[in-house]
């Protein structure tokens, strides 16, 4: 499958999607008054080896894409 290639490890050159979060704390925070709402508990997400959140604000890193069979 080459749309998976240097997936699935963490090392370099390789892309990682990672999440660090607390299992004890992680809680949804979101209500109908205020549906969007950072969760509670997740202290980072790295996605293609690009910090996307931290402790509770998100960055402008964009890093994600679209993997798409065959492509």
């Amino acid at each position: 499958m080459r749309w998976l290639r240097q997936r699935g490890k963490v090392a370099p050159g390789w892309y990682a999607d990672l999440c660090l979060f607390d299992l004890g704390r992680v809680a949804d925070t979101a209500t109908y008054e205020k549906p969007i709402s950072y969760p509670a508990g997740i202290e980072l997400v790295v996605v293609n080896g690009r910090v996307a959140a931290e402790r509770g604000r998100l960055m402008d890193a964009r890093a994600g894409r679209v993997l798409r069979r065959g492509a």
